[in-house]
């Protein structure tokens, strides 16, 4: 089940949520909210690689790795990329719609997402908590202001 939810935070997954909320946004809102969005997150994955160079922390090594990782831990990589998108959406999203006692979902749930793929990171064993949790006030940070 790890493996599942870890899949929120993958490249793959990711990545098909950027691309298709930037055309989104770029179609629905005009091309500059569609840049806009783009070099938050990827900015936001370029200061996650070059924490992960400078600090290079390895992996745990208490329990197995449910999962091949071959990178250093910190930063997590996953958790950050699924915070920062997920978040960025719900917040653009939420100030977008009318109906102000539905816009407290699109900051739940992209919270919640987040959280889910970040805790099943050290579920599989290949982060330690502060590794998730570091991240995820940085994306935090990084979503409010955007």
């Amino acid at each position: 089940m790890s493996a599942t939810f870890s899949a929120l935070g993958g490249y793959a997954v990711v990545t098909t949520v950027i691309v298709a909320f930037a055309v989104f946004t770029g179609l629905n809102c005009g091309r500059p909210h569609g840049r806009f969005f783009l070099i938050t997150v990827l900015g936001s994955f370029a200061c996650s690689m070059l924490l992960n160079f400078l600090f290079g922390r390895e992996r745990p090594a208490i329990v197995p790795h449910l999962s091949h990782v071959a990178t250093t831990s910190f930063p997590s990589a996953h958790s950050m990329m699924s915070s920062i998108a997920y978040l960025t959406i719900g917040l653009l999203l939420s100030q977008w719609i009318q109906d102000s006692r539905a816009r407290p979902f699109f900051v739940v749930l992209p919270l919640c997402l987040a959280a889910l793929a970040g805790v099943s990171r050290v579920a599989m064993g290949v982060h330690y908590p502060t590794d998730v949790l570091a991240f995820r006030l940085q994306s935090v940070v990084c979503g409010k202001s955007s």
